[in-house]
C-alpha cells in the first residue's frame, strides 16, 4: 500500500504555516492601525493630540473648598467655559482634543477633581501609565480617564498598586530617556518605585528630586519650552533639576517670586510646540519675559480653574507629541 504522508501540524499548533508578529508594541502604536497613536518622550515637541475634561457636576456641591484639595468655592459654569474656550485655541493650533465626560453609566458622576487630567497619567512612547492621586477626594478620577482612553483606542500599560501614588504632573520628560520625578506630598516612594519599573521596561531612566515646598507639583516649577531652553520658577525649582538642565545645555528663563507666578500661575502653562504655549491671561509682567526670550504665548482665561487651584496645565492630558 502507498505511504500515507503525516498531515501537516496546524498552524494554530505552531505548524509550518504559523506566521509570528515582528513588529513591537510602540511598531503597532505609532502606526496607528491597531491602537489609537499616541506617544511622548519630550515636553517640547509640536502637540498633537490631547485630552481636557468636562466640568463635573459634583463642583456644584463643594461647600468645602480645604476637603475638596481646592482654594476657593468653584463656579462650574464659568470653569466649563473657560475649558471651551481652551479647546478652541487648541483647535485653532491643530491640537487635536478629546473630551473626558464627567459621568458615566457605569461610574455616576465623576469627583470634582477631575479637572485635572495631568495627574491622571504619564503619556510614553508605548501608551499611557496611570496615575494613582494621593488624595481620598479623588480616588475615583482614574475610572473616567481610563475609560476615555479605552474607548478611543488607546493603550493603557498600567497603573500603582498596593500603597502607591503617583500623579503624573511630578514627571517630567528630560529627554527620550529620562524622566524625573518630584516625590513628597503627591508622589511617594512607592509610586517612585513602580514608575522606575513601568518605565524601565521602556529602557527608560528615573530621576527623583524632592517635591519642592509650597508646590503642588513639578509641573509650574519647571516648564520645558524647548530642547535648549526651560522656563523655571527660580525660588522653587530644585536643585538637582536645574543641574540636570544645565548637563543638558538647557537654557534657563528664571521667574522670580510674584503674584502673578504664585497667584496667577503664570507658569502652569502648555507647551503647543518649540518656544510656544498658552498661558493663563492676566500676567503681563510674565508674558511680556516670555516673548522677550523669544517665545510665543497665546493667553486664555483661567480665573474659575484657578479657584480650583489649577491652570491649563494641570487640565491638559498631553497624548501625542511630535519628536523635539
Amino acid at each position: 500500500m502507498p505511504h500515507e504522508s503525516t498531515p501537516a501540524l496546524p498552524a494554530t499548533y505552531g505548524g509550518p504555516g504559523a506566521v509570528h508578529r515582528s513588529q513591537t508594541h510602540e511598531d503597532d502604536v505609532q502606526q496607528g492601525l491597531i491602537w489609537a497613536t499616541v506617544g511622548q518622550h519630550n515636553e517640547w515637541g509640536r502637540l498633537r493630540r490631547c485630552a481636557l475634561p468636562a466640568a463635573p457636576a459634583s463642583l456644584d456641591v463643594v461647600t468645602d473648598p480645604e476637603a475638596a484639595w481646592m482654594l476657593r468655592r468653584p463656579d462650574r459654569a464659568q470653569i466649563q467655559r473657560e475649558l471651551d474656550a481652551l479647546g478652541a485655541i487648541f483647535d485653532e493650533l491643530g491640537v487635536e482634543v478629546w473630551t473626558v465626560p464627567a459621568a458615566r453609566p457605569a461610574l455616576g458622576e465623576a469627583p470634582p477633581n477631575l479637572l485635572f487630567l495631568r495627574d491622571l497619567g504619564l503619556t510614553t512612547p508605548a501608551g499611557v501609565l496611570l496615575g494613582r492621586p494621593a488624595a481620598p477626594i479623588r480616588a475615583g478620577e482614574v475610572a473616567f480617564f481610563a475609560a476615555a482612553l479605552a474607548e478611543r483606542g488607546a493603550p493603557i500599560l498600567g497603573l500603582p498598586i498596593g500603597g502607591a501614588t503617583f500623579e503624573g504632573a511630578d514627571a517630567l520628560w528630560l529627554d527620550p530617556g529620562t524622566v524625573v520625578v518630584g516625590v513628597g506630598n503627591r508622589t511617594n516612594a512607592a509610586g517612585l518605585a513602580w514608575l522606575r519599573a513601568a518605565l524601565g521596561a521602556q529602557g527608560v531612566e528615573v530621576h527623583a528630586v524632592p517635591a519642592p515646598a509650597q508646590a503642588q507639583h513639578l509641573l509650574g516649577v519647571c516648564l520645558r519650552v524647548d530642547r535648549d531652553l526651560a522656563v523655571i520658577d527660580a525660588e522653587r525649582c530644585p536643585a538637582a533639576l536645574r543641574r540636570a538642565l544645565q548637563e543638558r545645555g538647557v537654557a534657563l528663563v528664571e521667574l522670580p517670586p510674584s503674584a502673578e507666578l504664585r497667584l496667577g500661575r503664570a507658569n502652569n502653562a502648555v507647551v503647543v510646540g518649540p518656544r510656544a504655549l498658552v498661558m493663563p491671561a492676566g500676567n503681563p509682567v510674565v508674558q511680556r519675559q516670555l516673548e522677550q526670550a523669544g517665545i510665543s504665548v497665546w493667553t486664555a482665561e483661567m480665573g474659575g480653574c484657578l479657584a480650583a487651584a489649577g491652570a491649563m496645565a494641570c487640565m491638559t492630558a498631553t497624548l501625542l507629541r511630535e519628536a523635539g
